[in-house]
């Protein structure tokens, strides 16, 4: 990871174009390399024209599929329906927030340029005091979107990052409640379902456990642990190589 806070948890456009900067120096000077997904869960509302070159600069150029934290609102927990930057610029997956029963967070910005959501409500994570905590936010939300990325790159590394981009969408889930037409997310991000889209031969992989076709199975085996072992012997088509996401609201990730 990169860090782009400063100790006041404050930031500003210089620090993240320094650090999209550092990003190319990395990959030009084989520091890091089969780099393709980059996480940034921090975002603002003021248009950059040098952001967004940059952020063109690594997609176009290198390839990178860039996924951004899609906003939380404002200070009394009210979304927000303008452009919120760099998530809603062309080149960037947009990532909202669901709750934990699937439906839109009341909070989470919205609008057209909104690509995908993920959970992004009490999540267990890492401080930047060194403690676990729960929190909420779209910068939760990315990471999750940012892993299936990597999933589906391991699974396809030809692909391109239009191709995942629609991969996501045209696999992504139902949200339950009442849809926002305003929001242009595309649904709940479901990895099997971006797979599939993808061209990947998910005929052998298991379903999330929170998808109808799992909790419709769930009653057969009444043992979860025996659930766990299925899992994990039947999964055949993709190695999923799992990290855990430092979110300290601080941090841009840098995934291979």
């Amino acid at each position: 990871p990169l860090r782009v806070f400063e100790s006041s948890n404050t930031t500003n456009t210089g620090h993240i174009i320094d650090a999209l900067g550092k990003i190319e120096e990395y990959i030009n000077n084989g520091s890091v390399s089969n780099l393709k997904v980059i996480n940034l869960s921090l975002g603002g509302y003021t248009d950059d024209a040098s952001l967004h070159s940059w952020i063109q600069k690594l997609r176009n150029t290198y390839g990178l599929t860039i996924v951004c934290s899609g906003g939380n609102g404002d200070d009394n927990y009210k979304p927000i329906t303008a452009p919120c930057y760099p998530s809603d610029y062309d080149e960037c997956i947009s990532v909202t927030s669901l709750t934990k029963s699937g439906a839109h967070s009341a909070w989470c910005d919205y609008n057209a340029s909104k690509d995908i959501s993920a959970p992004g409500e009490e999540i267990l994570t890492t401080s930047n005091t060194g403690e676990y905590v729960t929190t909420q936010g779209t910068s939760l939300s990315a990471p999750i979107v940012s892993g299936m990325v990597a999933m589906l790159l391991a699974a396809q590394p030809s692909a391109l990052p239009q191709d995942i981009y629609s991969a996501l969408r045209e696999g992504a889930g139902s949200i339950s409640g009442t849809a926002n037409p305003s929001n242009g997310s595309a649904g709940a991000a479901d990895a099997i379902g971006a797979l599939d889209a993808l061209g990947v031969d998910v005929s052998d992989a298991i379903r999330p456990p929170w998808s109808d076709d799992f909790l419709r199975q769930e009653h057969k085996v009444q043992d979860q642990h025996k659930i766990h072992a299925q899992c994990h012997g039947r999964i055949r088509q993709v190695q999923i190589h799992a990290q855990r996401h430092v979110a300290d609201g601080g941090r841009l990730s840098v995934r291979k």
